[in-house]
């Protein structure tokens, strides 16, 4: 749980560092799978009674808000880079 929690925000910082906008979206894309990789790891951790109920949800809901602000990220970007809103990453 901690390399994937780790995994988003250093993808994304290692993207940025990238010298192009297809290297750069490569990783905010393999961060995106690192929130839902995190999100897997927490339900499994309750579903084998690592973890009570409101730790699953509080961590869940952490990770919604993570995933909103990632969403409106991307939706920004590809606002103000119009040319890449309409091509594959």
């Amino acid at each position: 749980m901690r390399r994937a929690a780790v995994s988003i925000p250093s993808n994304i910082a290692e993207g940025h560092a990238r010298s192009s906008t297809a290297e750069f979206m490569h990783f905010i894309t393999i961060a995106s799978g690192s929130i839902a990789e995190l999100e897997t790891q927490v339900i499994l951790s309750h579903d084998f009674r690592y973890m009570d109920i409101d730790n699953k949800h509080n961590i869940l809901d952490l990770l919604n808000t993570i995933e909103k602000c990632y969403e409106d990220y991307i939706s920004r970007w590809k606002y103000e880079n119009k040319e890449w809103g309409q091509k594959e990453w």
